[in-house]
């Protein structure tokens, strides 16, 4: 990557030297062409790699391999990488129980659109430093009712 900078730096500094206008002009081409390259070809993918779910769904398989894995909002990218469908959130129709429990993947600003019943059983168990708008996502664990139930009666 060094040498086409400095191959385009020795034709805008000859072109100036010399002054030929034309070899400045390509000297500019080469560099911004290098630029655009850069950008293409190192900091792109490094943007992608950040915002995509493929790593998550792996820190997901390992927190939550047998676990009910819901999301507030239909994620395709999630299911692919999970290997298995990803539902939607229904209160009304929430799996999780002892045997088997329910956990949901959502952003920040999602959770915090959940139903007070809901948000109260949810237990935060990771969070990851993603870039975007609705927030960081998060892997909450969501205890079944009877227990949330029950411990508030033994209280």
């Amino acid at each position: 990557m060094a040498l086409p900078i400095v191959g385009a730096a020795a034709l805008i500094i000859g072109g100036t030297i010399q002054k030929h206008p034309l070899r400045i002009g390509a000297g500019m081409a080469s560099l911004s062409l290098v630029g655009v390259l850069m950008v293409t070809a190192v900091l792109r993918p490094e943007v992608s790699r950040e915002q995509t779910v493929k790593y998550i769904a792996a820190d997901i398989k390992r927190n939550a391999p047998d676990g009910e894995i819901y999301v507030t909002s239909e994620n395709e990218e999630l299911s692919y990488y999970l290997g298995t469908a990803a539902p939607v959130i229904d209160p009304r129709r929430l799996g999780g129980s002892p045997e088997r429990p329910g956990f949901l993947f959502a952003y920040q600003q999602d959770v915090r659109n959940l139903t007070p019943s809901l948000r109260d059983r949810t237990n935060l168990l990771e969070q990851w430093d993603r870039p975007g708008s609705a927030g960081p996502p998060a892997l909450y664990r969501i205890e079944p009712d009877d227990l949330k139930a029950a411990a508030a009666r033994a209280k």
